[in-house]
């Protein structure tokens, strides 16, 4: 059994690597619903909406 070698960085009690995970993680999380939503409902990102309702600027022919 090795005591002296390094430990594995995911297992590190460091207060950076715990700051960047809590911040980082839900960062992640928020861009990929964005880009999630953005290739599923194209026009919930670049629509128009007031009070959760779309409002339609074009018409169809």
């Amino acid at each position: 059994m090795n005591l002296l070698r390094k430990p594995h960085s995911r297992t590190r009690r460091d207060w950076k690597w715990a700051a960047a995970r809590v911040l980082g993680y839900p960062l992640l999380a928020g861009l990929a619903v964005v880009v999630y939503v953005g290739f599923a409902q194209p026009e919930m990102i670049s629509g128009e909406y007031r009070d959760g309702i779309q409002i339609v600027t074009e018409t169809a022919r």
